[in-house]
């Protein structure tokens, strides 16, 4: 017998459907389509081996040996709800062609967890069962690079920002959510972005706080002008900066954004509490020159963490440019307030290129905080700081 709370759980999967189908003027549920194993032999784009697959109505998803096949065949049983509510989500723009969905073993040279490309999306194993929001969130990207026919390129926070929307879903459905609200009040208070330069904003160089930030733009669209511009506006991120791709739907950038950091700094303020503990850290240099011109190096780093009084810092550094000297020494924090001395180097020739950064991690945003990565070259000049 059905568990009573199960019902449950699927009516309210059903009404969520609904709801977003709803945002765009249309409604459709398909049934799930889960046929037997087909068997058949066929090759991995991604590594060359042979492998089988599981058919279903928008989806083959092959797996690398038989020992895998219990891994595809639990993908394959909700996959094709995945596809209703990313369909959904774009307004009925999900691809209407079988995406081929690759299950690879480790270290088959790609992302750590998962990717998407033009010849399909691709998983690790190891995850298991486990992965419905990271296929949901991968799906999620395939559907964008059909609506935008992949040449939006440059707006790269607006793609992982809507995917991170559909995976938040099914991490809700995990009973398990990241704090993703959370990130994005803390980022718009940090000067991470600015409205003249989001239009080449890279997220991946922020880590989960990049992806935040994408997220909060993309649901902060779609709640205040609906699923439909939101599509309208995707599709003409091609070739445009995010000025004339809101021109071209007849919406005003500077509006929208002023409206979307009011909103952030509003919530910012009314969680300040919850965000306040995240570490902050910053680093002064230290140089010493001896009469013959050489130089000691060192960098004195100062931490104020709220969020635990045992943590690591981690610094980096390079002597004579990307390509010299390298080292990643670590250092273990007991306190909340930390200061430590990073030594580079002693007697180091005039004229030396240096490099480094120092870095902490935050167990609130799941990311790391940076001092910035600063440049010279001794005697001290042509110094830039990247935050």
């Amino acid at each position: 017998m059905r568990h009573p709370m199960r019902k449950i759980a699927c009516l309210i999967s059903v009404l969520i459907t609904l709801a977003v189908l709803t945002q765009c003027g249309r409604k459709k549920i398909t049934a799930p389509l889960l046929p037997p194993d087909n068997q058949a032999d066929t090759t991995d784009v991604f590594d060359d081996r042979v492998n089988r697959y599981y058919q279903t109505t928008h989806f083959q998803i092959h797996y690398p040996s038989v020992g895998d096949s219990g891994v595809a065949s639990e993908m394959a049983q909700y996959v094709e709800s995945v596809y209703d509510y990313v369909d959904a989500f774009y307004c009925g723009n999900a691809p209407e062609t079988i995406t081929q969905v690759y299950l690879t073993q480790e270290n088959a040279g790609h992302f750590s967890v998962g990717g998407s490309r033009p010849d399909g999306i691709y998983l690790y194993v190891r995850y298991g069962t486990n992965m419905k929001q990271i296929f949901a969130h991968e799906f999620g990207h395939a559907t964008f690079y059909r609506i935008t026919n992949g040449r939006a390129y440059n707006h790269d926070f607006i793609n992982e920002g809507a995917s991170v929307i559909i995976e938040k879903y099914y991490e809700a459905e995990a009973g398990f959510v990241e704090p993703w609200d959370e990130r994005a009040y803390w980022a718009s208070q940090q000067n991470i972005f600015t409205k003249e330069n989001l239009t080449d904003f890279q997220p991946y160089d922020f880590g989960s706080i990049g992806y935040a930030i994408g997220y909060s733009f993309v649901l902060h669209l779609r709640e205040t002008h609906g699923a439909e511009k939101m599509v309208d506006l995707m599709r003409n991120l091609p070739y445009n900066t995010l000025g004339n791709a809101f021109q071209y739907v007849s919406l005003d950038y500077n509006t929208f954004y002023d409206d979307w950091m009011a909103y952030l700094t509003d919530q910012y303020n009314a969680n300040a509490a919850q965000l306040s503990p995240v570490p902050t850290i910053q680093d002064s240099l230290m140089i010493d020159t001896h009469e013959d011109g050489t130089s000691d190096v060192r960098v004195k780093i100062n931490v104020r963490n709220g969020e635990s009084s045992a943590y690591r810092v981690y610094f980096s550094y390079y002597i004579g440019g990307v390509g010299g000297v390298h080292a990643e020494p670590s250092f273990q924090a007991y306190s909340a307030d930390f200061e430590t001395i990073a030594v580079i180097g002693e007697n180091i020739a005039p004229g030396t290129e240096i490099l480094y950064d120092a870095v902490v991690s935050s167990n609130i945003l799941m990311t790391w905080i940076k001092s910035g990565w600063k440049r010279f070259n001794l005697p001290l000049y042509n110094t830039w700081v990247s935050n």
